[in-house]
């Protein structure tokens, strides 16, 4: 088979908007795109139910709106037997999609139960290869969820892997789980970043952005989930009332525990040191992780805080910014010298190490690992090598 006789389906359960579809199975989906593959890439879409959604194209990917997610517009998830009906009706949504595609080949973006089931269905309608990429750990991320949908995503967990070609997973430790439970068809391919990412914005960009949104000349940053079920945000406000520093706390994000954080944050007489800038779009996210003195990753020690690889992470390397986060999963792997480490889920030492940090005006920028690793154009040459989906070329080999 050539590379032009390939048809990619990657099946989502969430809006290609949300950060997994966007800055993870987009950018793989574009790079099979360019090299003359046909890619899908189908999605829940949390408007469904009251918007008409339509196809659209991006970078020679064909995106498709399919039925309603599980959360409704607001980001506010379902429940009981209402979230079992959209369950149901997703899956089989998924699966005809799927099968309209006429795939070669399917990939079930994170083990979950919709694109699961509909994926392993439609793989065996159509004769198509079926492979996962996992990037969390489903059960223990939706653990406000449910206790059926957390007991069926641990299920999925644990089953899918073997149930399907191949699988990937974004960390070591996620894949040295699996294969601690038997997988053997199991490769670590971290997240990535776009040339432009790995670029750094000039002082003209960083000067008109802090003037636009206000910022002071010297910060920390949390950008990312304002969920604290998945996100330890929580931690990080309690940290930094206790560490009282004179240097802002900058929180760029939304999520549902937005104004619970506020609420929080009132509480601990930090309101006014605060400045909650709301949803950003990934260029002026670039500039604000650019002008930062650290930005911070604050987690738990669980199983979900290990299983990811936060792009936040890999963003703040590029832009020459330390990160405050703990030696959870592969975190001080990819961040090495440019991370600072406190313990994680303590407060007290969070609020040391941001202490630390904003106390020296002179934090060290000059020991930051190499990003080569990390470009789209070598990961996802590795991804589809790994599927065992054959592409003409790799960059960066």
């Amino acid at each position: 088979m050539t590379h032009t006789d390939y048809r990619i389906t990657i099946v989502c359960t969430s809006a290609p908007w949300h950060p997994g579809p966007r800055a993870r199975m987009l950018p793989l989906a574009q790079y099979g795109a360019a090299h003359g593959m046909k890619v899908s890439l189908l999605c829940l879409d949390p408007h469904a139910a009251t918007e008409p959604t339509l196809p659209t194209q991006n970078g020679g990917v064909k995106i498709i709106p399919v039925a309603q997610m599980h959360v409704d517009n607001n980001g506010n998830p379902y429940h009981g037997l209402q979230l079992l009906s959209i369950v149901v009706s997703a899956t089989v949504a998924l699966t005809r999609a799927i099968i309209r595609t006429r795939p070669t080949d399917i990939v079930i973006a994170k083990a979950q139960p919709m694109n699961g089931i509909a994926a392993l269905i439609a793989g065996w309608w159509c004769k198509a290869r079926v492979h996962l990429d996992s990037d969390d750990n489903e059960a223990e991320s939706h653990q406000s969820a449910d206790w059926f949908v957390i007991r069926l995503l641990g299920w999925c967990e644990h089953q899918l892997p073997r149930w399907v070609m191949t699988t990937t997973c974004a960390t070591d430790w996620q894949t040295t789980v699996l294969q601690r439970r038997g997988v053997s068809a199991v490769t670590t391919i971290p997240n990535g970043l776009t040339t432009t990412q790995r670029t750094v914005p000039n002082e003209s960009l960083l000067q008109t952005l802090r003037r636009r949104l206000q910022l002071p000349e010297r910060y920390l940053v949390y950008v990312g989930n304002l969920s604290t079920r998945a996100h330890a945000v929580d931690l990080l406000i309690e940290a930094y009332a206790v560490a009282q520093v004179t240097v802002p706390l900058v929180i760029a994000g939304s999520g549902h525990d937005f104004a619970t954080l506020q609420r929080s944050a009132d509480s601990l007489g930090i309101g006014n040191s605060l400045q909650w800038l709301g949803h950003l779009s990934p260029s002026d996210t670039q500039i604000l992780l650019a002008g930062a003195c650290a930005s911070v990753d604050p987690v738990r020690d669980s199983s979900a805080a290990a299983a990811r690889c936060p792009l936040k992470i890999l963003e703040s390397i590029a832009q020459r910014t330390p990160v405050i986060t703990s030696d959870i999963g592969d975190r001080r792997v990819i961040l090495g010298a440019a991370g600072i480490y406190p313990a994680a889920g303590d407060v007290q030492s969070y609020a040391d190490a941001i202490i630390s940090i904003c106390a020296d005006d002179a934090a060290p920028r000059d020991q930051f690992p190499s990003l080569d690793a990390y470009a789209w154009e070598y990961v996802a040459g590795r991804w589809y090598a790994a599927h065992a989906i054959h592409v003409t070329e790799v960059l960066y080999a």
